[in-house]
């Protein structure tokens, strides 16, 4: 694929940036995607804004629920926490990746696994805290474990540097207009770039790769497969 890099993502992170209705939740499903079936990956969705589990053809989604509930742990999985209020969405996402990491480091693992996050700006705005301790030591060491991830926001400028650094592929589609995300912006890819966003399509995207940096056109994305609804959360 000229617009990912599978082994880029093995050595880090991935980040897409983008204002609403620029494609970044189809760009993260075409990833996933991807991921999941050329490359033969695990993958865990934390969809905190409801809008992949309804485009994303990942075979189970779990709509979590501000209830005490048994959680299915299992990957190719998309867990729906958008009825989570911040914190509970925060906590859910770092005992998850905890439950991983300590998994995989007692046990092994023969595959890479990726965590998507929509709306990551809940994870990567802080570094010191002990809710997001799990979650910078997969930004920063998951390769030992094969524990990868990728995450999406609107705003550059609610991410901690230190997250944006770890994040080796990052994709730009038209951003906000809001200063403090036009600055940000032109300190990670330069002032002719950042203006290029703002012609951008649909679909679109400046492609950020170290010193790499080209326009990208990422292919329509299309289902493949049918998702299945697990049965300890169909609603009648």
């Amino acid at each position: 694929m000229t617009w990912f890099d599978v082994e880029e993502q093995k050595r880090s992170n991935s980040l897409i940036v983008g204002c609403n209705s620029s494609g970044k939740t189809y760009l993260l499903a075409s990833i996933e995607q991807a991921l999941r079936l050329e490359d033969d990956w695990k993958t865990i969705c934390f969809d905190n804004a409801g809008t992949f589990s309804k485009i994303s053809d990942i075979p189970e989604k779990y709509r979590v629920l501000p209830v005490s509930q048994k959680i299915p742990i299992r990957s190719n999985i998309c867990y729906d926490t958008s009825l989570l209020l911040r914190s509970a969405q925060i906590r859910f996402m770092s005992e998850m990746m905890r439950y991983y990491w300590l998994s995989r480091a007692h046990n092994g693992a023969s595959k890479w696994l990726a965590f998507l996050v929509e709306e990551c700006e809940l994870i990567w705005q802080r570094i010191r805290s002990k809710e997001h301790e799990a979650i910078l030591r997969i930004c920063s060491s998951g390769r030992n474990q094969k524990l990868r991830m990728v995450g999406v926001t609107t705003d550059l400028s609610l991410l901690d540097t230190h997250y944006i650094r770890l994040a080796g592929q990052r994709y730009f589609s038209k951003q906000l207009v809001e200063e403090n995300a036009q600055r940000k912006l032109r300190r990670t890819i330069g002032k002719s770039w950042t203006e290029q966003t703002a012609k951008l399509e649909v679909g679109e995207f400046i492609y950020q790769k170290g010193t790499e940096i080209r326009a990208v056109q990422v292919p329509c994305y299309n289902k493949i497969c049918e998702t299945m609804l697990l049965r300890e959360n169909r609603q009648s």
